[in-house]
């Protein structure tokens, strides 16, 4: 598992410029990336966050 499945199970945003909201679906939360200039916007479902 580890970092070989990051790129299927992230969603990215594109926020280059943009100051709309992006509406972040329910049972999902975002992960900024990044310093302020680089910064990247992840859409992670909370369904991965399972602590067993």
């Amino acid at each position: 598992m580890g970092f070989t499945l990051t790129s299927k199970i992230l969603r990215r945003s594109s926020s280059k410029g943009k100051n709309d909201e992006i509406v972040i679906p329910r049972g999902h939360f975002s992960v900024y990336v990044g310093d302020t200039q680089f910064k990247k916007k992840f859409v992670v479902p909370i369904s991965y966050l399972n602590h067993s």
